[in-house]
């Protein structure tokens, strides 16, 4: 019987070895440790866009909800999205001191967690961005006070103050002062100098808004196309964050 050969015999074992040793634990180990160093960075910018939006408008109906929560007995009260906001943070933070132990598994699954929170966050926080900044270009907009020559709507500075229009042509028009009176109000002409500036400011005001409700409705649908019973990835959570 043909005996095998020493070295072939230990260089297969010492090959197989280091197969084994490839595909242990600190390989897996040191994956996880990327993932979740790669997630606490991603987190971070998340939050630091965040905190001014959430405390900018902390509840809800607002402004009303800050009259109620400086009426608490114990004194202002933390808003609703600030709550949410901290528990985001306290969650980060346990993620955290797992990453500084190298216990990167629980760190990655606290990171996920957090990813996760943010999101539920953004999803009613977007919406109210929406509705608030649609609000605020209707005030720009429209009369407030109808015994306020200066509330104007832009449609009327549109239609007083066009290069056609008989107000504007009263500017051009000379005239020989004192004999030749006025025959329009000097406060009128920052109406008329103005005008293209304001109805390009709404265009890209109402421009902008169209295309954050575009995003918003595409971050929505980005799970569409999951089966049932099957969950979001978090690059999926992320291209909707």
């Amino acid at each position: 019987m043909k005996k095998s050969n020493p070295i072939v015999r230990y260089t297969l074992l010492t090959l197989g070895l280091a197969m084994l040793v490839g595909l242990s634990s600190p390989t897996e180990a040191f994956s996880v440790a990327e993932k979740a160093q790669a997630k606490r960075m991603e987190l971070i910018g998340y939050m630091r866009a965040l905190k001014p939006m959430v405390y900018n408008y902390p509840c809800d109906p607002f402004p009303a909800c800050m009259e109620d929560l400086a009426n608490q007995e114990e004194g202002i009260e933390a808003g609703e999205r600030i709550k949410l906001f901290n528990e985001i943070q306290r969650v980060y933070q346990e993620g955290l001191i797992y990453f500084y132990e190298g216990n990167y598994i629980n760190s990655y699954n606290r990171m996920l967690d957090c990813q996760s929170r943010v999101e539920s966050l953004l999803e009613g926080l977007s919406q109210f961005y929406l509705d608030r900044t649609e609000m605020m270009m209707r005030d720009a907009i429209e009369v407030k006070n109808e015994n306020d020559p200066d509330d104007m709507t832009v449609t009327d500075i549109s239609v007083d103050y066009g290069p056609n229009s008989r107000k504007r042509m009263d500017f051009a028009d000379d005239r020989e002062a004192p004999t030749t009176s006025r025959r329009y109000d000097p406060k009128e002409l920052r109406w008329a100098r103005n005008k293209y500036r304001i109805e390009r400011n709404m265009e890209q005001g109402y421009k902008v808004l169209g295309l954050a409700r575009v995003a918003r409705d595409r971050a929505i649908q980005v799970d569409k196309d999951l089966r049932a019973g099957q969950e979001i990835s978090p690059d999926m959570r992320k291209d909707r964050i």
